[in-house]
């Protein structure tokens, strides 16, 4: 290889180091996504779930079948709030509902105290007979209901 070729040749090299090095900049997205609702979900707080029941509600003149569920969780603190919302229906027959309850983390300083609230909810019967309810937060399963009663 001649001199003027082997300069040629370590121009070519180092524009293709920087070209394949300037690919693995970093991109900057913008500021991270507040997740702080997520923590809460990921790491659910309830400490204890009990005295759930569940009834369908049939009755002729109510309008649709609604599924209906009562119960009860602990928090560790005071000043927790909640929502039961609809989960998933699962494809067994009968089939199993899943209801999830999500908790915002209290957003002042409350009493370190244990603190027991009431849950519950009226939903759209997907189904006239279910296997289980059963009652999640985040990872957590707090309850089965597998009596269901039904009132028609």
């Amino acid at each position: 290889m001649s001199i003027m070729n082997s300069a040629k040749f370590e121009r070519l090299v180092g524009l293709g180091l920087v070209a394949s090095l300037s690919a693995c900049s970093t991109y900057n997205a913008g500021p991270a996504p507040d997740t702080s609702s997520q923590i809460v979900a990921d790491a659910c707080p309830v400490m204890e779930g009990s005295n759930f029941k569940a009834w369908l509600n049939m009755m002729p003149g109510n309008g649709e079948p609604k599924l209906n569920v009562r119960g009860q969780v602990v928090f560790p603190s005071a000043g927790y709030t909640h929502e039961l919302k609809l989960g998933i229906l699962d494809r067994r027959q009968p089939p199993t509902q899943r209801l999830i309850i999500e908790v915002t983390a209290p957003s002042a300083p409350s009493a370190q105290v244990l603190t027991t609230q009431e849950v519950s909810g009226q939903f759209p019967a997907l189904a006239s007979k279910y296997q289980a309810i059963t009652i999640v937060c985040g990872t957590k399963v707090l309850a089965e209901i597998t009596e269901i009663d039904k009132i028609s």
